[in-house]
């Protein structure tokens, strides 16, 4: 390990000249470690796959709003959809945009999770906090953007970052269904039937979609929004 440097300052030859002198030693593991500690008090932590930001906020009632913002890129995706009379859900593949995942934690509990579409990736614009935010028309979600979840459980012993990891899988492979229906107006499809229908035509019909504004319609605004404490 190397201790902090001395300066010595020599004259010669009617010049001034500083040296530095480095001192090492060899120390145990655990010397290192309570070095490193005493250098960098505030451990980083581990982020969810898929990560593009993290942000939190202590606010007046001494209550840490963390939130983790992680990505997809547009594809394909397998939705298990149930009606509300049918017996057995129904397999929908839907051509998604690319999407933006929010997960807010009130202290330690998970709290909050929205969906916003996107027609650019965050590294594909400069400057991130103009990024326009869409509602993605999909049912299950509030008025207010968040989600509803539903019977979708999450392993509250995990630690955040595969909380967040494991609620979005659940989220995916979750059955859909009639609540919460969003206005298909306007779209290039008249429904989720017919979603799935066009996405075996065309994967990519989701560049044609026309997608309303999110409850917060950019990114700056639904920063603001999640550090307020959300919903």
């Amino acid at each position: 390990m190397a201790h902090p440097e001395l300066r010595r300052i020599v004259h010669q030859n009617g010049a001034t000249i500083i040296e530095r002198v480095i001192r090492e030693r060899v120390v145990s593991t655990s010397d290192w470690l309570n070095e490193l500690q005493k250098s960098a008090p505030s451990p980083s932590r581990l982020l969810p796959p898929d990560c593009i930001d993290t942000f939190s906020v202590r606010r007046r009632d001494n209550i840490i709003y963390r939130t983790y913002v992680t990505v997809m890129q547009a594809h394909v995706q397998p939705c298990q959809y149930r009606a509300r009379d049918a017996r057995t859900p129904r397999l929908f593949n839907l051509s998604w945009p690319a999407t933006l995942w929010w997960f807010m934690f009130t202290g330690q509990n998970l709290t909050g999770v929205y969906l916003t579409a996107v027609k650019r990736l965050p590294y594909e614009v400069e400057n991130l906090t103009e990024l326009e935010l869409f509602k993605l028309p999909m049912p299950n979600q509030y008025v207010e953007g968040h989600f509803c979840l539903g019977n979708v459980e999450v392993d509250v012993r995990l630690p955040e970052w595969k909380r967040v990891n494991q609620l979005r899988n659940n989220v995916l492979n979750s059955n859909w269904n009639d609540d919460l229906m969003p206005d298909f107006t306007g779209m290039p499809y008249t429904g989720l039937v017919d979603w799935d229908a066009k996405t075996r035509d065309t994967p990519s019909i989701h560049v044609e979609a026309t997608y309303k504004p999110f409850v917060y319609p950019t990114y700056r605004t639904m920063v603001e929004f999640m550090t307020s404490g959300g919903r």
